[in-house]
């Protein structure tokens, strides 16, 4: 009987120290689990903060940039009002992998962030229309094949828009030329 209440006095206190040990290693494995999330909210922050310093510093940037694979050539094409805030977005979604073109994001997976280089290609003034300089800069890069982003930046009626007007004004440039040979 003696034997039989140290055993259950052993079970119990053992119990309550493995019950104990659990509750502890549970809260440890929470607080690790509040404190990522804690610091991932600053991080989110904090970058949000430096785009917004980029932002101010940028008196001039508007344009067409690319995304360039320094390795095969191939390149992704966009616009933005504010260029260099606009880099480091993509460069987030794409460490996140995370980023909207899924060719980018394979490409950026497969050769490394090292392989990459952000260019501006065309500075565009706030008096032209983005969408047009960037459909006439994707669709040279479309032509030579390296493009990433595969779908037209404007909807094709835009795009057909857009030559049509094109057409238009080579139209009236043939007239008033013919006009004065005549």
């Amino acid at each position: 009987m003696q034997d039989e209440c140290k055993n259950h006095k052993f079970r119990d206190t053992l119990f309550r120290q493995l019950s104990n040990c659990f509750f502890k290693s549970l809260c440890k494995v929470e607080n690790r689990h509040l404190l990522r999330e804690q610091k991932e909210k600053e991080n989110i922050e904090e970058f949000r903060k430096e785009l917004e310093n980029i932002r101010r510093k940028s008196e001039y940037n508007n344009g067409i940039y690319k995304i360039l694979n320094r390795i095969n050539q191939k390149c992704y094409i966009g616009k933005s009002t504010y260029i260099e805030s606009r880099w480091q977005i993509h460069k987030y979604q794409l460490r996140a992998n995370k980023h909207h073109c899924k060719e980018l994001q394979k490409e950026w997976n497969t050769f490394g962030e090292e392989s990459f280089l952000f260019e501006r290609v065309v500075e565009v003034p706030k008096s032209e229309s983005l969408e047009e300089k960037e459909y006439e800069v994707w669709s040279y890069y479309k032509s030579k094949e390296l493009l990433l982003n595969l779908h037209p930046p404007m909807s094709e009626f835009s795009a057909l828009k857009l030559e049509a007007e094109r057409l238009k004004t080579e139209l009236k440039k043939y007239k008033l030329l013919e006009m004065n040979n005549v």
